[in-house]
């Protein structure tokens, strides 16, 4: 038989890893659908469903109930997951964009600009896999909790997401490995050069929103200021964790799940 080259030679490695980031991606897509699929059903059955009485007085006086999303409670189950759903596809959209630029970076043989680049996205890609694939199978969870028991009936469907969603955080790389791979390979290793960077364009941006004439609306300064502290917050856990580990390497795999979903929420902020 004759085997074919693909791509270049003695550089497999480096070609495979290229392939699994991009299924990592798709991964965390994978939680997003799950996200929004979850959210979409969730809401349709809370819109229906009529159970008990408004606390504030009745909804649907001509009902023999109000319908279940006036409750808080269901309210707060489907906002978390709309918050996952809209938030996450703001995340994928920004990995989308960089591996777009990043392709046209080495199409134009622009080598130093590929580099940067494949860098950000290296420490972008363990983010969304872990978090979106886990924030999947929460916001799953948290719409069979609005079903109630029809939430288990296979005709609403609901079960099957989170059927389908738990496989995320465990193939392609578990939510566990995803977290030692940021914060040892991609955050200590490189001396926390990538979360630098990164965390000087959340910096940025939420300075813009807060200082921006158009944002005078108390919500979006609130958000924006809010977003500075979790940033400042991020970076001295980072340095926290430094420290301990020279004296104990442990320090890294301790905090390494609690850390990658952190990066996560700011990420999602």
């Amino acid at each position: 038989s004759i085997g074919e080259l693909i791509g270049t030679p003695n550089r497999g490695l480096n070609h495979m890893f290229t392939f699994i980031n991009t299924s990592r991606l798709g991964t965390a897509i994978q939680g997003l659908a799950a996200c929004e699929a979850s959210y979409q059903n969730a809401l349709a059955y809370a819109r229906d469903r009529l159970a008990m009485r408004s606390l504030s007085g009745y909804k649907n006086p001509g009902g023999p109930a109000d319908p279940i999303i006036v409750h808080p409670a269901v309210r707060a189950l489907l906002l978390t997951q709309k918050c996952f759903a809209e938030g996450g596809r703001a995340m994928i959209a920004e990995c989308a964009l960089l591996n777009d630029i990043h392709a046209e970076a080495e199409a134009a043989g622009d080598e130093k600009k590929a580099k940067k680049l494949d860098d950000r996205l290296g420490f972008l890609t363990p983010i969304l896999k872990g978090f979106l694939t886990e924030a999947g199978l929460e916001a799953a969870n948290m719409g069979v909790q609005v079903y109630g028991g029809h939430g288990y009936i296979k005709s609403n469907h609901q079960e099957q997401i989170v059927r389908d969603v738990r496989i995320g955080s465990i193939w392609e790389g578990t939510t566990q490995i995803q977290a030692l791979d940021l914060l040892g390979r991609k955050v200590m290793q490189q001396k926390l050069k990538p979360l630098q960077e990164h965390c000087s364009g959340l910096y940025s941006s939420a300075w813009n929103a807060f200082t921006n004439p158009g944002s005078s609306q108390g919500a979006i300064r609130s958000h924006a200021l809010k977003l500075l502290q979790l940033t400042a917050d991020w970076q001295l856990s980072t340095y926290r964790i430094a420290m301990k580990a020279r004296n104990n390497r442990e320090a890294i795999g301790v905090a390494s799940e609690p850390y990658l979903m952190y990066a996560g929420y700011v990420s999602l902020a």
